[in-house]
């Protein structure tokens, strides 16, 4: 199995790899057109992707997101790997609201969204989380950007 190069974060000094599993566009828009409720129902086809890409392929760096409705299938995909969770990276990110036809997930914002996505993986902690758009569409999003990096600096802090 290939190695998969990493990048060292000047800040914290932590290897993030280069590489990642994306679940997003592809996945998601698949399982909104088959699935009745996307952010309830697991897809076993995902599940099973994503198993295999950490098992056999050695992908350690898995790539979700609130808008994905794909968390259910990247947690299950852990556990189903047996990977030690501290081999893995795991990055998300907080819906703003930033497409008209999809509000936002989390009208509250990122420090509630988190906390959904952490348990809708049975995770207790994820290595990288994002605002997922810089857009905060004023008809849609509930917070401004300001509340919302205050949300964030929140969740730095509380770590």
């Amino acid at each position: 199995m290939t190695q998969i190069p990493t990048f060292t974060l000047a800040r914290t000094g932590d290897q993030i790899p280069a590489l990642a599993m994306g679940s997003g566009t592809k996945h998601h828009i698949k399982k909104r057109a088959e699935t009745d409720n996307p952010k309830e129902t697991a897809t076993e086809e995902l599940t099973q992707l994503l198993t295999d890409a950490i098992t056999y392929a050695g992908f350690t760096h898995l790539d979700t997101a609130e808008s994905y409705t794909t968390e259910l299938e990247v947690g299950e995909a852990i556990k189903r790997s047996k990977v030690d969770r501290s081999k893995l990276w795991i990055t998300s990110k907080y819906d703003s609201g930033w497409r008209i036809e999809h509000p936002a997930a989390t009208p509250s914002g990122p420090y509630e969204a988190l906390t959904k996505s952490l348990k809708k993986m049975d995770l207790e902690f994820l290595d990288l989380y994002l605002i997922h758009s810089p857009f905060f569409h004023p008809d849609i999003s509930y917070i401004t950007v300001e509340e919302a990096w205050r949300q964030m600096e929140k969740l730095v802090e509380d770590d």
